[in-house]
């Protein structure tokens, strides 16, 4: 199984409802016909308006075309995902951000 995080900030969201961390899992599970699976969420624990859906999934390559297509489409709750998501994917200890292309930051859970 490989894990997938999307960060997400209160502090940018036009509308930081907290049941995106329910409607965004479901709908990537949704669009991907299974492929993606809930895997709960968390809090940061240094910045705690940083919201982190956790992902799972057999098949890397399908779930991140799949999340990259959803965020590029996609508004929930009066937020245009692709203006405020960072996506990456766990390898080892660290993590590889697959999402958006042009992201040249670092990506750590806090």
């Amino acid at each position: 199984m490989t894990s997938i995080v999307i960060k997400l900030s209160s502090q940018t969201l036009p509308n930081p409802d907290l049941d995106l961390r329910y409607l965004i899992p479901d709908l990537l599970q949704e669009r991907s016909a299974g492929i993606i699976k809930d895997d709960g969420y968390d809090y940061g624990s240094i910045d705690p308006s940083n919201l982190y859906l956790f992902l799972t999934t057999d098949n890397p390559d399908k779930a991140v075309a799949c999340i990259a297509a959803v965020m590029d489409q996609e508004t929930v709750l009066d937020n245009r995902l692709a203006d405020h998501v960072v996506v990456a994917i766990r390898e080892g200890e660290s993590f590889k951000v697959v999402y958006p292309a042009h992201y040249d930051g670092t990506f750590a859970i806090e």
